[in-house]
């Protein structure tokens, strides 16, 4: 009984033993693999920028211009109001000068340079900073020597209510106290929309009035 016994309690203590050695080697093992972890979050998250980057000047193209627009619809500049700095409509496009000889259909060329590539903002009267439908009228009738005033009630009244029949390219796409824009000629009007969107070429919706100045 008693050899029996100690058999047992040396089983017993050797277990132990075996036990103890190991419990030290998978604490190392996990000590380390924790330390290579927190070394690669340490490094990947080290990250430096060089001066030449951090101070390199903002080009704005058509898709700055664009989330610019939004901004200022969502008032993050304040009441809708225009940030300091002008926008731009992109440095690489270039403006065609009036065709002054053209007639109507020149008005909607010069007009169309700035589909998609304007955006409507509050305030904006000039492709830098940016229209609103009445002042993208008063622009490019501007170019040709027209010079209109007020708001999109007070452009219409400056001119004559015309038959859409009669209507041609160059005339004004009129819905009374809502909007204006320039007839295409074909079923169609170029216009600054609303905020958040372009200048644009689309078909004309509804019964608007026609007018021509």
């Amino acid at each position: 009984m008693r050899r029996a016994a100690a058999t047992g309690t040396a089983m017993v203590v050797a277990l132990g033993l075996a036990a103890t050695m190991a419990i030290p080697a998978v604490s190392a093992s996990a000590t380390d693999a924790d330390s290579q972890v927190s070394s690669m979050i340490a490094r990947s998250q080290h990250l430096t920028v060089s001066r030449a980057v951090e101070a390199d000047d903002v080009v704005r193209d058509k898709s700055s211009v664009y989330y610019a627009a939004t901004r200022v619809a969502l008032g993050v500049y304040g009441g809708g109001a225009l940030p300091a700095t002008p926008l731009s409509v992109g440095a690489n496009m270039f403006i065609n000068p009036p065709d002054l000889g053209g007639g109507g259909q020149a008005v909607v060329q010069y007009a169309m340079q700035f589909v998609g590539m304007v955006p409507y903002i509050m305030g904006g009267d000039s492709p830098s900073t940016g229209f609103t439908c009445d002042t993208f009228v008063r622009f490019v009738y501007a170019q040709f020597g027209v010079h209109l005033t007020g708001n999109a009630v007070a452009e219409a009244a400056q001119g004559t209510v015309i038959p859409r029949s009669e209507a041609v390219a160059g005339d004004l796409v009129y819905y009374p106290h809502q909007h204006i824009g320039f007839y295409d000629g074909n079923g169609g009007i170029v216009d600054a929309p609303k905020p958040g969107t372009d200048v644009s070429h689309r078909p004309i919706w509804g019964n608007p009035e026609f007018i021509r100045l």
